[in-house]
């Protein structure tokens, strides 16, 4: 999501702009949208867009018209050969200067943080991620010169599984042009880029562009014969679907907190703030949904700052509500024959009663229920 602010009698607007044609954005500027506004999260409307647009196009009507602030990775991330040059020395070794103003990944993607003693060969690969989201080859092919391996792990996974699993087409075409390895296999999840664009068609997606787009991307990591894939998930039988590990491990940090909260039994509201401590997913899509994260949290105060870290021993049971959320999840997961529900088909059902708890936490927050519901709805995994 960028933030757009725009000096107005009603005070500045933010537009999603998450994926968005370059047009959207020229209309937005052109009516006075002000790509140098700093929003409350202090970063950069620029660098946000670096990361979370996926478009070079969009990028570049940004930087046009802001001076972006010298660093490895948005000379990288903007395309900018020479600049990216500058940050080796003679020998091809990485400067200093490239540890300056390191991307925000916990603000910005809602990923874990950068390590901050990383390695020269971590923030090339940081750096080539980011120019390959902007589809910045040429600045990809400098930083293979110094040692890039494309094979490598980054955040547990491949760079050509995160864009098979996000299918971007000429990324990928890109990387296995380069010997990225669609066969190897990542950490979490423990899946090759063949299975992960696999996974994609086992449901056919609402946008012909999108669903062509996974098709090629499978295509192009070896698979032969995508229709195949969908027909084989959909005879597939499957017994009724679990909760996953990690819902159930917030169910339960959801029964200490409610417990220690003097509650008589486990509401939506409390599983909701437990998935949001959980990891980096469920935050990433509530923030796309046009959320302002600080005044979520300012909302919640100190129940999204602490983690329960006892798991057992509350013993409270769950509320009607709750337990109906639940069965709603596991009762889409069963039909989807996923096996389990994750934490964000959970998140479906608990923002589902728009005058429910969890709801009214979102939109009290700036966030758009449809916005969420969209994004997740297109998101299988």
């Amino acid at each position: 999501m960028l933030g757009v602010g725009v000096p107005a009698r009603n005070g500045p607007f933010v537009a999603d702009v998450r994926r968005p044609p370059e047009e959207y954005i020229e209309y937005l500027l052109s009516r006075g949208a002000d790509p140098s506004w700093l929003p409350p999260s202090g970063i950069p409307i620029l660098e946000d867009a670096l990361i979370n647009c996926f478009s070079g196009a969009v990028v570049d009507a940004i930087a046009r018209r802001v001076t972006p602030r010298k660093a490895f990775w948005i000379a990288a991330g903007l395309g900018d050969v020479r600049e990216t040059r500058r940050y080796f020395d003679g020998r091809g070794v990485l400067r200093q200067a490239a540890r300056r103003y390191r991307p925000d990944f916990v603000a910005l993607r809602g990923y874990p943080p950068s390590p901050p003693g990383a390695s020269d060969a971590y923030l090339i690969f940081e750096a080539a991620y980011i120019a390959l989201l902007n589809q910045r080859f040429a600045v990809v092919d400098l930083l293979l010169e110094h040692g890039l391996d494309l094979n490598a792990q980054w955040l547990n996974m491949q760079l050509v599984g995160l864009f098979a699993a996000n299918p971007m087409v000429s990324t990928v075409e890109y990387l296995l042009s380069r010997g990225a390895d669609p066969h190897k296999r990542g950490l979490h999840p423990a899946s090759t880029a063949l299975e992960l664009a696999a996974a994609n068609l086992e449901h056919p997606h609402p946008h012909a562009e999108s669903w062509r787009d996974m098709r090629r991307v499978y295509e192009l990591c070896g698979g032969i014969d995508p229709d195949a894939v969908t027909r084989g998930y959909q005879e597939r039988t499957v017994a009724p679907a679990v909760l996953r590990q990690d819902v159930v491990t917030s169910l339960q940090r959801a029964q200490v907190d409610a417990a220690a909260l003097g509650h008589a039994a486990v509401e939506p509201l409390d599983l909701f703030v437990s998935l949001l401590r959980g990891g980096a997913m469920v935050p990433q899509f509530i923030r796309g949904a046009g959320t302002d994260m600080e005044a979520l949290q300012r909302a919640m105060g100190p129940r999204l700052e602490h983690t329960p870290s006892a798991l057992e021993g509350s013993g409270l049971p769950l509320s009607p509500a709750l337990q109906s959320v639940l069965d709603a999840a596991l009762a889409e997961a069963t039909r989807r024959k996923a096996g389990y529900a994750s934490a964000l088909p959970v998140i479906v059902q608990l923002v589902a009663d728009e005058a429910g708890a969890p709801a009214k936490l979102l939109t009290g927050a700036g966030g758009s229920l449809a916005r969420l519901r969209e994004s997740l709805a297109n998101y299988h995994h």
